[in-house]
C-alpha cells in the first residue's frame, strides 16, 4: 500500500471505512493544532473523513486539548482515534442567485408586519457567505425563504404558486435538517429563535396547527433562555442587538397571544410586555416607538408593531385563562377587568380613523383593524359566557353595531 496520505470521502466511508480503521497508521494524521479551527476556512478539503490518532488519550473519556470545531463532527473509534468529518451543510442546489429574490419577497411584503431583521446587515452577511459557514444562520435563511414563498401571492403570480410551494417544502426540509440537533437550545443565538419562528409561520400557512404551535413554543422557550423578556438583560447590549431583541420579543408576544386565543393555548410571556419594555424605547409625542428606526420603511414597520403590541397588552394571562374556561384562583378575570379592556379598546387611542393610521402601510392597517375587532369579539363572547353584563352589552344592538363597524372597516380597505 502506498505510503502517501489518503483522504476518504463520505461516499467511500460507507464501504471502505472499516479498512481505514484497520490501517489507520498509513493514513493522513491531522495534527492537534487543527482543533483550533472554528470554521470551514481551513486547509483541509470539505466533505472528507481523516483519521486523527493521538487526540484522545488511552482512556477515551479523557480527551486532550481539542476545542469544538464548528459544523464538524469528531467521532471516537475503538482504536483511540478520531474520525473527523468536515461537513459542508449548505444544500448545493440552493444557490445565492435563487435565494436572494426570495429574501427580497420577505422584505418587500412581510417586513412591514414583521420587522425582525435589518436588510443591510443581512445582505452584507450573504455577501460574506455567512450562511455557508454558520449552521444556525443558514437554517434561518432557508426558513425565511420558505416562509416568504408560502405567503399569499399577487394575481399575476398565481400560475407559479405550485412551483413556489414545492420550493418552500424543500427549503423547509433543509432548514429542519440544519436546525434540529440533539443539543438544540444549549447555546442558543437569536438566529435559533428566528428559525423556529419562521418554521412556525410555514406550518401555520400549511394549516398544520399542532406542529405550528410546537414550533412557536420552541421559539418562545429559546427566547426565554436568552432572557429576551427581562428588561435588565438589555442593560449592556449594543444598540443593534438591543433593537433586534426588542423587535423579536414584541413579534413573539403579539403572535403568541393571538394564536393562544385562536387555538385555546396558554401563554408564556405574562403581564403587559409592551408596558414592561416601555422604558427601553423612546416615545415621541405621537406615541409611536422609534426602536432602531433608520429609514422611512423602518419607521412605518415600528409604528405598526407598536400599535399591535398595545392591542395585545390587553390580552394577559388572566384573559387567556378565562377564555379557555379556567376560572377562579389568584388569576381570576373579573367584570372590572373586562370593563377596563373594553374601555381601552373603544377609546380614542385605538381609533380606526384615517389619522390614526397615518404613515402606515395598507397591510399594517388591515392587521390592526382586524386584531382590534377580533379582541372585542372575544371579549364580548367571554362576557356572555361569564354573565358579565357590561353597560354596552345590555344593548341588544351591540353585536350588530360591532359587526357593522367591522364590515365598514373592511370595505374601506
Amino acid at each position: 500500500m502506498s505510503s502517501s496520505p489518503t483522504i476518504w470521502t463520505t461516499e467511500n466511508w460507507a464501504t471502505d471505512g472499516q479498512d481505514v480503521l484497520e490501517h489507520e497508521s498509513e493514513y493522513e494524521i491531522i495534527s492537534s493544532n487543527l482543533g483550533a479551527t472554528t470554521n470551514h476556512e481551513s486547509s483541509v478539503d470539505h466533505n472528507v473523513i481523516s483519521i486523527c490518532p493521538g487526540l484522545y488519550g488511552p482512556d477515551l473519556s479523557q480527551p486532550l486539548s481539542c476545542p469544538r470545531m464548528a459544523d464538524n463532527l469528531l467521532v471516537p473509534t475503538p482504536n483511540n482515534s478520531l474520525i473527523l468529518v468536515l461537513e459542508e451543510f449548505w444544500p448545493a442546489y440552493f444557490t445565492e442567485e435563487m435565494i436572494l429574490p426570495w429574501i427580497d419577497i420577505f422584505f418587500d411584503r412581510l417586513y412591514p408586519t414583521l420587522p425582525l431583521l435589518d436588510r443591510t446587515c443581512l445582505y452584507r452577511d450573504m455577501i460574506c457567505k455567512r450562511h455557508r459557514k454558520d449552521r444556525q444562520y443558514g437554517a434561518m435563511i432557508l426558513s425565511l425563504c420558505a416562509f416568504a414563498l408560502i405567503q399569499p401571492v399577487h394575481m399575476q403570480e398565481r400560475e407559479s404558486i405550485s412551483l413556489s410551494n414545492n420550493y418552500a417544502r424543500m427549503l423547509l426540509d433543509e432548514a429542519f435538517r440544519l436546525h434540529s440537533r440533539p443539543d438544540l437550545g444549549e447555546s442558543p443565538v437569536l438566529e435559533t429563535v428566528l428559525t423556529s419562528f419562521f418554521m412556525f409561520g410555514c406550518l401555520f400557512g400549511q394549516q398544520k396547527h399542532n406542529a405550528a404551535w410546537l414550533k412557536l413554543r420552541e421559539a418562545i422557550d429559546v427566547a426565554t433562555i436568552l432572557c429576551i423578556q427581562l428588561p435588565e438583560a438589555y442593560t449592556f447590549l449594543s444598540d443593534l442587538e438591543r433593537t433586534q431583541r426588542l423587535r423579536i420579543f414584541f413579534v413573539l408576544s403579539v403572535t403568541e397571544r393571538s394564536y393562544a386565543l385562536q387555538r385555546n393555548h396558554e401563554i408564556e410571556f405574562k403581564g403587559r410586555p409592551g408596558y414592561i419594555m416601555g422604558w427601553l424605547t423612546s416615545k415621541p409625542a405621537n406615541g409611536v416607538s422609534n426602536i432602531g428606526q433608520s429609514s422611512g420603511i423602518d419607521e412605518k414597520a415600528m409604528a405598526g408593531l407598536s400599535r399591535m403590541m398595545e392591542l395585545v397588552d390587553t390580552v394577559d394571562e388572566r384573559f387567556v385563562q378565562c377564555w379557555n374556561g379556567q376560572y377562579g384562583g389568584t388569576t381570576h378575570f373579573s367584570k372590572d377587568d373586562a370593563l377596563l379592556i373594553q374601555r381601552k379598546l373603544l377609546s380614542t387611542s385605538f381609533s380606526t380613523t384615517d389619522h390614526a393610521f397615518s404613515g402606515m402601510t395598507e397591510s399594517q392597517e388591515i392587521d390592526i383593524r382586524i386584531l382590534r375587532h377580533w379582541i372585542l369579539n372575544r371579549l364580548w363572547n367571554m362576557c356572555l359566557a361569564r354573565v358579565y353584563c357590561l353597560p354596552q352589552l345590555k344593548n341588544l344592538c351591540y353585536p350588530i353595531n360591532m359587526l357593522n363597524t367591522g364590515s365598514g372597516d373592511c370595505s374601506d380597505l
